[in-house]
């Protein structure tokens, strides 16, 4: 069976919840390029948007750093627009195991860099489908939740402020998985600031 046949048949999941999402300061919580200007996990270039979110609030910012490329910059300095939305969407739930069985893809397919099987499930946006809810790449632990830019009406912001990451992810830095395109610097410089510790960044910022 072809990918786009079994996500057709796949089982719907109503999902309803609050999810975290952190992106640029100028935009509102529930913002997201359409069409997407750039490729991304469950969507390619030029295709219709999908906007990202986390099942946790320390998800949504891992997600910071796992694609952070600024050299020379502290993550932590960067300010970012970070809020919480509450949701009601049927979604394609990759965390389930039966689900991927019959999509016969596995979560080495999901957490890959390698984007071409996420982006190919992409197609559930043309079998209906508002979201795909998948395990995270960026935390252990977490979930992704990518919404189809159609679904956007169907998310509610609750709450929302701009502000640095909070120092105690500087205890999750080591269990945060890096894009494979990160910089050798960027790499050093976390792990410098994983030896320091979310006490150190406290202690900077008063």
């Amino acid at each position: 069976m072809k990918l786009a046949d079994a996500i057709a048949t796949a089982p719907r999941r109503t999902l309803k919840g609050t999810y975290w999402h952190q992106g640029p300061t100028r935009h509102p919580v529930t913002s997201c390029a359409d069409p997407a200007r750039g490729p991304g996990r469950y969507h390619r270039t030029g295709e219709p948007g999908v906007w990202y979110a986390s099942n946790k609030e320390q998800g949504a910012w891992a997600e910071l750093f796992r694609h952070f490329v600024d050299d020379g910059v502290d993550p932590f300095e960067v300010r970012r627009r970070v809020g919480r939305v509450a949701v009601t969407l049927q979604v394609l739930d990759l965390t389930d195991e039966r689900t991927r069985s019959h999509l016969g893809v596995d979560e080495t397919d999901l957490l890959s860099d390698d984007y071409t099987t996420t982006q190919a499930i992409a197609a559930a946006r043309d079998a209906n489908f508002d979201a795909v809810l998948a395990p995270a790449a960026a935390l252990p632990g977490c979930q992704t939740l990518a919404v189809f830019v159609h679904a956007l009406p169907n998310i509610e912001p609750e709450r929302s402020e701009v502000r640095q990451p909070p120092p105690r992810l500087a205890n999750l830095l080591p269990l945060i998985r890096p894009h494979e395109h990160m910089p050798d610097s960027v790499r050093r410089l976390l792990a410098t600031l994983t030896r320091a510790g979310a006490e150190a960044i406290r202690r900077r910022r008063r």
